[in-house]
């Protein structure tokens, strides 16, 4: 991400205006048990996102940064840890929505954040979790 973003931002800056959406997590939001280092990880991200987007805002070059913050969603590895059926039944039960996320709807949250209907938007955490960070 941090890589990226500054291979990315001297062209989008040149060209005055683009987007950066960098994923991170609900665990960059609240902690998680047995999830220290991961949720280091994605807090460091959701910081990383909002500086970048503070200092592209004082540069004035039309370069919006924002984050997506995905709780559990329906991946090959949500797969691997929800196969216990007892243990899927119990995180289930924990979120409010009652399901995991999809893919397409990660995606359609990114869409958005890049696309004009955003052109306002930067710095800004798109939390998309079924209503856990809402308890």
């Amino acid at each position: 991400m941090f890589l990226g973003t500054r291979a990315l931002l001297p062209i989008l800056a040149r060209s005055g205006r683009g987007a950066i959406v960098n994923v991170a997590s609900i665990r960059g939001i609240v902690g998680g048990v047995n999830a220290t280092a991961y949720c280091a990880s994605k807090g460091a991200v959701r910081l990383f996102t909002k500086a970048v987007a503070l200092e592209c805002a004082a540069l004035r070059n039309g370069v919006r940064v924002n984050s997506v913050h995905p709780g559990l969603i329906d991946t090959p590895l949500a797969a691997a840890a929800l196969a216990d059926p007892e243990t899927a039944a119990r995180r289930m039960a924990a979120l409010p929505m009652a399901r995991a996320g999809r893919a397409d709807e990660i995606a359609a949250a990114i869409l958005f954040a890049v696309g004009d209907a955003a052109r306002y938007m930067t710095g800004a955490e798109i939390v998309i979790d079924g209503g856990t960070i809402a308890q």
